[in-house]
């Protein structure tokens, strides 16, 4: 009802409303699917850094007790005796090598740095359907 004559004024729904909203609901499916992306590639960086960690710590751990870390060192810091018994270094340098734990290491590195790319597009995604609201509303 109008304040000052009276009378009862109709409103009519914009005529572009239907679009707006369905619009606001395609932007919402795509915004969950952006949160859910970014929750999934966060835990997933999360986990392979800490078992990276981890692995790491094993790595070292490994290298000391079969012997590696100190015929590495030795090759480094002595060369007349690394040029004079050279074969024996390298397979006592091969016996010793902890591959399992490098080979693990390499994996979860190769895992946190897709994680992280992932999680880089999926702020993004966050990021431009925000904007995309903004300039279409």
């Amino acid at each position: 009802m109008d304040n000052f004559t009276g009378k009862i004024i109709l409103a009519e729904p914009p005529t572009d409303l239907l679009a707006k909203s369905l619009y606001r609901v395609r932007w919402e499916r795509q915004r969950r699917k952006a949160k859910l992306k970014l929750a999934f590639w966060g835990t997933c960086l999360l986990v392979a850094l800490s078992g990276l960690g981890a692995t790491l710590i094993a790595l070292q751990s490994e290298s000391e007790a079969t012997g590696f870390a100190a015929i590495l060192r030795l090759l480094f810091s002595d060369l007349r005796l690394v040029g004079a018994s050279g074969v024996d270094l390298a397979f006592s340098l091969l016996e010793s090598v902890p591959a399992a734990e490098i080979g693990f290491s390499l994996l979860l590195g190769y895992f946190a740095v897709t994680s992280f790319k992932r999680l880089l597009r999926a702020v993004q995604d966050m990021r431009g359907a925000a904007l995309q609201l903004k300039t279409n509303l």
